[in-house]
């Protein structure tokens, strides 16, 4: 007889036998309930968290067409990759604060494309760390993050030992030609397209955050996550069009030809 059919026989045990009184019976049921109440509500918790963050809004996680974009997709396969590099922002200062849930690169159209995400976490973070600016916590429809790529070059690139010198690198900001938002109840998102970005010369390129009320490229940013490294132990995987891309792609044509 297994521990649960004890449980059970000792359940059903009169109570002039040694069993449960009635009280102690109702009790237990009612614990139960609760309890399996419980569990469940924390499940659906859990998974809902865990849904809400893998996935993004299509209206972020479709690409984004523009007329460089479509020429090179109407002259033949559009050719884009990833890489598997870190998400978010590592730093002891910003660890989480920001996450880059999706970098396109695109080469034959000179373009990058990428998923800006925060948690709503992140705005608490952003009042204590700029006191002074805030009276109440924003809510994120603001627009308060400066989004730009960096693009780092070896200038000696026969000597890659010395890149860790700054007189060595160059160093060339790119701003975005457009951005789409989308927010749910725990993150804030917004898509950038970055057009003229070549990153075959790079030995690599970041995401470089600001807070806009502290906008001053000669400080350090306020977080950054690298797209792409020249790193060749670090893989590129083929970005193959999903169906929603490839709509939205025919669906921009299609505008064009009104």
């Amino acid at each position: 007889m297994n521990e649960f059919d004890e449980t059970e026989e000792y359940e059903n045990l009169p109570e002039e036998f040694g069993g449960p009184s009635k009280r102690a019976k109702i009790t237990w049921k009612i614990l139960r309930v609760v309890g399996w109440a419980i569990f469940c509500t924390v499940l659906g918790i859990l998974f809902n968290r865990m849904c809400s963050t893998a996935n993004d809004p299509k209206s972020v996680s479709t690409i984004t067409p523009n007329d460089k974009l479509v020429s090179v997709y109407q002259n033949g396969e559009l050719n884009a990759y990833t890489q598997n590099l870190d998400q978010f922002t590592t730093e002891y200062t910003n660890y989480g604060y920001f996450a880059i849930t999706s970098a396109l690169i695109i080469p034959d159209a000179e373009q990058v494309q990428l998923v800006f995400r925060y948690n709503v976490s992140t705005l608490e973070k952003l009042v204590k760390d700029y006191p002074d600016h805030f009276k109440n916590t924003p809510n994120g429809s603001e627009d308060l993050f400066d989004v730009t790529l960096v693009k780092v070059i070896d200038l000696t690139p026969d000597n890659p030992d010395d890149n860790n010198t700054a007189e060595k690198l160059k160093y060339e900001r790119y701003f975005p030609t457009s951005s789409t938002k989308d927010s749910t109840s725990r993150h804030r998102y917004e898509r950038f397209v970055f057009d003229g970005i070549n990153c075959d010369d790079a030995i690599e390129v970041y995401v470089s955050i600001y807070y806009k009320g502290d906008l001053d490229y000669e400080k350090d940013d306020y977080g950054s996550v690298q797209i792409y490294t020249s790193d060749p132990e670090k893989i590129r995987r083929k970005y193959i069009l999903s169906s929603a891309d490839k709509k939205a792609i025919d669906a921009f044509i299609a505008d064009k030809l009104k």
